[in-house]
């Protein structure tokens, strides 16, 4: 049996395909599993266990103008399309894009896409040559969202759980960062934009308190405009930055060795519940029950949009202020707008749950 994964999205959206590919894996164990992504999350993609092939859709056309552009991106079509077409016995879509529904169909002997809800009933097309297709429902949990093509292949929807490749070397790699006698915390300040950030300041003031409780605090992140803006208000008078200086790897081994994980709404945040690690996630204008983390342990994500939830081993905290879990880009609607109601969230409010978190979870021990 060969399976086609195809989901163009973002580094979460990649992520969370795990659950489905793991059930897959366990019920078909001789089965070949590729991945079709963009670009900019095949990075992500690598992490996944039970991928064979990860087939890698280059967006570099968007960089260019005119006829130059419309030329780059039907070369990149074609050679996906020569790679793909009828190879799979199965493709199944998770991207509710036009093309993504048009590659599954033509890839697989029998496909599965998903459109946009209320939107499945124009698209005669889909309805005629889709096996099967599902409606994206925003009211629940991305995992559960990415899991409807078991129901068309009659494999039960139980332990749900993101499996993660973490290799050797970045281990050795993260141990030459900081050795295994210490205890250690990691804070990821950041997220892909600012309405999705605590404001740094508060963020420097909650790593004070967990130092005084005699634990390394290390901050990570990336490249982007939002990590450096915190890496440079951190600087290196406390804890050990580590934003922008570290490979998703190692940042992955970093995580399987800490003892608790603060972060905001990104995709590391979704690798910390991934390995089970004592998680405590701060969000803001985020749909909270579609894109909250998923446990293994109590097999859900959050149940409610606004205020503090615990389960499993995450701790969600959400502003209770009547805008919270909006689904906007923070106030303004926009990549460059802030989320007030994040940004008002204190610091005593945030550090007596962590507190709380640590005692239940005997972190302090």
């Amino acid at each position: 049996m060969r399976f086609l994964i195809i989901i163009r999205r973002f580094n979460g959206d990649v992520l969370l395909t795990s659950p489905l590919i793991q059930k897959l894996k366990e019920n078909y164990p001789q089965c070949q599993i590729d991945i079709l992504v963009n670009d900019n999350t095949a990075a992500v993609a690598g992490l996944l266990k039970n991928i064979d092939n990860i087939i890698i859709f280059d967006q570099s056309f968007r960089q260019k103008r005119g006829m130059k552009r419309v030329l780059t991106r039907l070369n990149t079509e074609f050679n996906i399309l020569k790679r793909i077409i009828k190879k799979y016995d199965l493709s199944i879509n998770l991207t509710a894009t036009d093309s993504s529904n048009i590659y599954a169909i033509i890839s697989g002997k029998k496909s599965i896409g998903v459109g946009e809800k209320g939107a499945i009933r124009k698209s005669w097309w889909k309805q005629r040559f889709l096996g099967k297709c599902f409606e994206e429902d925003f009211s629940e949990n991305i995992v559960l969202h990415n899991i409807y093509p078991l129901e068309y292949l009659k494999i039960k929807k139980n332990d749900l759980y993101v499996s993660l490749n973490i290799d050797d070397k970045d281990i050795e790699n993260s141990k030459n960062i900081i050795d295994d006698e210490k205890k250690f915390v990691i804070i990821h300040s950041s997220s892909q934009f600012f309405y999705k950030t605590w404001p740094i300041e508060k963020t420097i003031e909650l790593a004070e308190k967990i130092i005084e409780k005699g634990f390394q605090v290390v901050f990570t992140g990336g490249k982007g405009e939002v990590d450096l803006f915190n890496s440079n208000r951190i600087g290196k008078e406390i804890g050990i930055n580590l934003i922008g200086k570290t490979t998703l790897g190692v940042f992955n081994a970093l995580l399987s060795r800490c003892c608790f994980y603060i972060g905001m709404d990104t995709l590391n945040t979704h690798l910390s519940a991934a390995l089970n690690k004592p998680t405590v996630a701060i969000f803001g204008p985020t749909l909270v029950k579609r894109w909250s983390p998923w446990s293994r342990e109590s097999q859900s994500g959050a149940e409610k949009e606004k205020g503090v939830q615990t389960y499993g081993n995450i701790t969600l905290i959400t502003p209770e202020d009547d805008c919270s879990g909006c689904g906007l880009a923070g106030c303004q609607d926009n990549n460059d707008s802030r989320c007030i109601a994040l940004e008002k969230l204190s610091v005593s409010y945030v550090w007596d749950n962590v507190y709380k978190t640590m005692l239940e979870k005997n972190i302090l021990n």
